[in-house]
């Protein structure tokens, strides 16, 4: 398995030659990269194929706060999603998702537990963004852009980051400019 360190952080790069949910994506190590000091995933053609990133923290901490430092993916295909999220199995998982669900017209950034009709928050970006995500005994809490949202307990939720797409893809990028870890 591919493992990339970042900032002091290990994440391990998910490669499958296989389809796999969301979006029926072909996630390649290939897409997972340091570049001039940020941690880069990308959408991208590789053998005729459509491929996606996705990384998953090593040691995600069960207490603490987590801080990472994103800049605003840099694509206009609505069929893409860039995500942040804890995941500890398909009804235990909460995210912070760019996307805009293939409508140019609703809000592009959303909070949401496993089930999408679960949504605590959706609207617009226009800048970089702060993601703090804090974990203790009770609660996850996630911070985004100084706005809280609070969720049910994840007790053993990894930290991943994912770019992926559902359909009609195209190259697109997002860039990891930090990541911080406060105990």
């Amino acid at each position: 398995m591919k493992v990339i360190d970042f900032k002091g952080f290990k994440f391990n790069v998910r490669h499958d030659l296989a389809q796999s949910p969301p979006g029926n994506n072909i996630r390649h190590r290939d897409n997972a990269f340091l570049r001039d000091g940020e941690l880069v995933l990308q959408i991208k053609k590789i053998k005729d194929q459509w491929t996606s990133a996705e990384i998953i923290l090593e040691d995600t901490k069960k207490e603490g706060v987590y801080i990472l430092d994103l800049e605003k993916p840099r694509f206009l295909n609505k069929s893409l999603v860039a995500a942040v999220f804890l995941y500890e199995n398909d009804k235990n998982e909460l995210d912070i998702e760019f996307t805009q669900w293939n409508h140019f017209f609703l809000p592009n950034v959303w909070v949401t537990e496993q089930d999408p009709s679960r949504t605590k928050m959706s609207l617009s970006f226009k800048k970089d963004h702060l993601i703090v995500i804090q974990r203790d005994k009770d609660k996850e809490l996630l911070v985004w852009n100084k706005k809280l949202f609070t969720s049910k307990k994840i007790k053993n939720g990894k930290l991943m980051i994912s770019l992926w797409h559902y359909g009609n893809p195209k190259e697109a990028e997002i860039k990891i400019k930090d990541i911080h870890y406060i105990k």
